[in-house]
């Protein structure tokens, strides 16, 4: 179980119907949806008990561990949709990217974040350093010119990565990314 996003479990004793099925917690947003199914909203990480009632039957207690959703990795978006969080890359390959997403770091469920802002900055193999700000997850047009000019013996840096990440109420920091143009 996970806190900030709605885990769905579903109760079923036998011989009860599921509309006389009812669980509760502290601590817990439940919502109750048909066939035995619910909606539950952890607040809190640690051990939490839901108990199982209704009619019919001597209400039974069930004890899990909520956690914290793992923390999502910055990655280079390509276009086919796969991702890169650092390493080494071709001028050609680095050109196909078109901005940053992430890697859910484990978590196996639906997550939504938004990459709110990022730094920019190519470091030529000769030359001054220039820096780049971008306000969303895709790359505005400065951007691209930066990642088009990509040479090799460049490095790239995406620092300062802020995203808003569900479950969570203010924006944080994600790591940054450095790639080599090989």
């Amino acid at each position: 179980m996970y806190i900030g996003v709605e885990n769905q479990v579903q109760v079923s004793v036998p011989g009860i119907p599921s509309g006389n099925i009812y669980i509760g917690s502290d601590g817990v947003d439940i919502e109750k949806l048909e066939d035995g199914k619910f909606n539950l909203r952890f607040h809190y990480p640690g051990k939490t008990t839901l108990t199982v009632h209704g009619e019919g039957f001597k209400f039974k207690n069930f004890d899990f561990d909520v956690q914290r959703i793992p923390d999502p990795l910055a990655a280079l978006k390509f276009e086919n949709g796969s991702n890169l969080t650092n390493g080494e890359i071709t001028p050609d390959e680095f050109k196909k990217t078109f901005g940053l997403g992430f890697d859910a770091g484990g978590y196996k469920g639906e997550l939504t974040i938004e990459i709110v802002s990022y730094n920019l900055i190519r470091v030529p193999k000769v030359g001054d350093p220039v820096e780049v700000p971008v306000k969303s997850s895709n790359f505005n047009e400065k951007a691209r010119s930066l990642v088009n000019s990509a040479t090799s013996g460049d490095r790239f840096y995406f620092e300062q990565v802020i995203a808003k990440v569900e479950g969570t109420p203010n924006p944080r920091q994600m790591n940054s990314l450095v790639f080599y143009i090989k």
